[in-house]
């Protein structure tokens, strides 16, 4: 009797996660494609879809020449929560809410110091083909980020990202690509237009997956930031960092993210040269 029990316990035990994972239709953590580091501003995006929820810590410095104010000079701090979740290996939810610290010379806050909330971040993502455990996954997504203060000029506008990604494994490696059409509104009803691609390259190495990352956006229209002229340059910034996964469920990121060029710094460096982000959380 004492076997029988602990055989039936041992086999439910066994088939739980399977029969979740069918449910879902979402492979097991170990099982699926890498994904790029979460980070609320402009994230790299897969093909593949994940669940996961994360709590991520950032830090950047901007510096900026601001006519009639002079050189100011910042010290940015955040923490944010950022969750997704995968169902059927379809569909996809995601929201990232970053809360900011500021710290030194501001030219947007009275003193010397100011915390709020950063801009949210809501995903939307419709994989129409493949499988997100490999080797290939495609879909379709729209990123919306909507303001939470006002007056702030680096918070004060609303942004749609709708764009493809793709997701490519072969063995440990895995490559993720993206094309997207970015579009920011202001209370000025000043609009920005810029053309995203995202490339991702990471492999995993027992416990550990090194990554890197290129961004370039190619502004079509619209005046930048603290800018009297439209900019064409292009945006362009590079990631790196290392992915850790002590468990099969469990991840610890650091890397960072660094503006090639001013444009750069807009798009995707909160306008810091470098931004340098450590995360920790679960995939289910």
């Amino acid at each position: 009797m004492l076997r029988r029990l602990l055989a039936s316990l041992a086999l439910a035990v066994c088939l739980t996660p399977a029969a979740a994972h069918a449910l879902f239709g979402t492979p097991g953590p170990g099982a699926r494609l890498l994904q790029p580091p979460s980070q609320y501003f402009l994230p790299m995006e897969a093909g593949a879809l994940d669940s996961h929820a994360d709590l991520q810590i950032l830090y950047t410095m901007y510096s900026l020449t601001v006519p009639g104010v002079g050189d100011t000079s910042t010290n940015v701090f955040g923490m944010g929560a950022d969750g997704q979740l995968a169902l059927f290996d379809r569909f996809q939810v995601g929201v990232n809410i970053p809360f900011l610290s500021y710290h030194g010379t501001d030219f947007v806050a009275a003193s010397t110091s100011d915390v709020r909330f950063g801009n949210m971040l809501l995903r939307l993502k419709y994989k129409v083909l493949g499988s997100s455990s490999g080797p290939l996954a495609l879909s379709v997504f729209v990123n919306t980020l909507l303001p939470t203060s006002s007056g702030v000029p680096t918070h004060d506008f609303a942004a749609v990202q709708p764009g493809v990604a793709a997701s490519f494994g072969l063995s440990r490696i895995t490559l993720n690509a993206a094309l997207s059409l970015y579009e920011s509104f202001t209370s000025d009803t000043n609009v920005v237009s810029a053309l995203m691609l995202d490339i991702h390259a990471a492999i995993k190495v027992l416990f550990l997956a090194p990554y890197l990352g290129f961004q370039l956006g190619e502004p079509m229209a619209g005046r930048l930031p603290d800018s009297d002229t439209v900019g064409h340059t292009p945006a362009i910034a590079l990631s790196a960092g290392v992915q850790f996964f002590p468990l099969s469920f469990l991840h610890i990121d650091l890397g960072t993210r660094i503006a090639l060029n001013d444009n750069g710094k807009v798009f995707y460096g909160s306008l810091g040269r470098a931004t340098l982000v450590f995360g920790a959380g679960v995939r289910f």
